[in-house]
């Protein structure tokens, strides 16, 4: 049986901001920042944290982060990984996947490539079998 959870702010649904330092003139390179997802009650034990990876390279846009136990203890060993695009009005859409012997993350991820630092906001969906 698959169970899948849709998590709203406050309940389920993971809802952050991303904070990416930007150094480059272009949209090429490689940037970094700090994802984080709020608490949630029952679920986590605490806010989780941890390091986002955004690649561009001309219209080829990757991102990657690491999934982090709700315990807040240890990684999981797994990584969560997608792609995206740009439009002309600098908005940034991601989406990518987890995959774990006991569930699947599908994440999207939107905001502008515009400013420093870089906010993001977005929504993981988990589905656990």
């Amino acid at each position: 049986m698959i169970s899948k959870f849709r998590l709203i702010a406050g309940s389920l649904l993971f809802y952050f901001a991303i904070a990416i330092q930007a150094h480059a003139q272009s949209y090429d390179g490689t940037y970094r920042g700090t994802i984080a997802c709020d608490p949630i009650p029952g679920v986590t034990a605490g806010p989780l944290k941890t390091l986002f990876t955004l690649r561009v390279a001309g219209d080829v846009i990757s991102y990657e982060r690491e999934v982090i136990r709700p315990t807040r203890e240890a990684p999981l060993g797994i990584t969560e990984s997608g792609s995206g695009s740009i439009n002309g009005q600098n908005e940034l859409i991601l989406t990518g996947t987890a995959k774990g012997r006991t569930f699947r993350s599908d994440a999207r991820y939107s905001g502008k490539l515009a400013g420093n630092p870089i906010r993001l906001t977005g929504a993981q969906v988990w589905t656990y079998r």
